[in-house]
């Protein structure tokens, strides 16, 4: 949650963080998630290595744009609740 958290916040002044813990590779579960927050940080498609080793591109679904699209435009303002709803919306479950 923390590092989903950085992802939302819009401060790239934690970007070398991720980008460390991201090439260091030490924490497979997570890489998904720490190149998720550095695109929405950057904008910038990572690559990681998935849980079964493998390298693979972040991809970008329409959700995950859409709240990179509302971070930068609510950067440094209040967010209204139609933006909290799009942010959220990411980190549901998809609906069967």
């Amino acid at each position: 949650m923390i590092v989903n958290s950085l992802g939302l916040l819009g401060q790239e002044k934690v970007v070398p963080l991720l980008e460390r813990l991201l090439s260091k590779n030490d924490w497979p579960t997570l890489n998904f998630t720490i190149a998720q927050s550095l695109y929405l940080l950057t904008g910038r498609q990572y690559e990681f290595i998935n849980q079964k080793g493998n390298k693979e591109k972040l991809y970008l679904s329409a959700e995950l744009t859409q709240v990179r699209e509302v971070i930068l435009a609510t950067n440094g303002k209040i967010r209204k609740f139609k933006d909290m709803l799009i942010l959220d919306k990411l980190f549901r479950p998809p609906v069967p």
